[in-house]
């Protein structure tokens, strides 16, 4: 099993434990959006109740493809058109991702370092993937936006 393969099995260990606590992705959110002054006005009046679920599914994929089937990278590509249509930066991907981390450290009873570095590893890697198919918006070929 190479590194990148041992990596995600261990971070989605750690996501699948503390997704049952009913609370994880709203306190990760709590902890998104109190990290940025732009975060929480780039969501005012959003359905976060569905971004939460959104983001379990996007875990759940992570887990279920990380053998590395075709499905996940589909999804990703999917995934960097739409936050490069809402202008998501580098920035927040990495508010985001300190977000998970620290809300999974704070859940985990078995969170460690090894998962902490895991979790960033693999965080990175699926941000690059979503980064990887972004396109500028508004260049005539998006359906997201007008």
């Amino acid at each position: 099993m190479d590194p990148y393969e041992t990596n995600i099995r261990k971070y989605c260990a750690s996501l699948s434990r503390v997704a049952r606590a009913p609370d994880f992705f709203d306190r990760s959110y709590g902890q998104f959006t109190g990290n940025s002054v732009d975060v929480p006005e780039r969501y005012h009046n959003k359905d976060i109740p569905r971004i939460n679920n959104k983001l379990k599914i996007t875990l759940e994929m992570l887990s279920d493809n990380s053998g590395g089937e075709p499905g996940l990278g589909m999804y990703l590509e999917l995934l960097g058109k739409v936050h490069a249509c809402m202008h998501i930066s580098t920035e927040h991907f990495t508010l985001w991702r300190k977000a998970l981390i620290a809300t999974a450290a704070e859940c985990d009873p078995d969170f460690d370092s090894e998962t902490q570095a895991s979790g960033e590893g693999v965080s990175n890697e699926l941000i690059a993937g979503m980064q990887e198919h972004e396109r500028p918006p508004n260049d005539g070929t998006s359906r997201f936006v007008q």
